[in-house]
């Protein structure tokens, strides 16, 4: 009777361990899934920030002829001016 006892126990605890296997084995797969979704998150990210350096680079290139191009304008048109004054002058 104490060997069945002790035989019922290991089974009990054989199943315990698979179903903790099983679970570890999942979450494994999870953590693998996640890392994949950081890899491309970080990847994007990546491309974003060169974007952002070119945009930048444009800007702080082409910010000087776009000034003196709207300070011409504005001699021209008159600065502050309502939109029919402007069109009499």
């Amino acid at each position: 009777m104490n060997i069945e006892k002790n035989n019922d126990n290991l089974k009990e605890i054989l199943m315990l361990l698979s179903d903790i296997n099983k679970k570890i084995d999942n979450l494994q797969s999870d953590i693998s899934d996640i890392k994949t979704q950081l890899n491309n998150v970080e990847n994007n990210c990546n491309r974003m920030d060169g974007h952002i350096s070119f945009v930048e680079n444009t800007y702080d290139t082409l910010r000087h002829p776009i000034n003196i191009f709207k300070a011409k304008i504005e001699q021209v048109f008159g600065k502050g001016q309502d939109k029919e004054s402007k069109m009499l002058n």
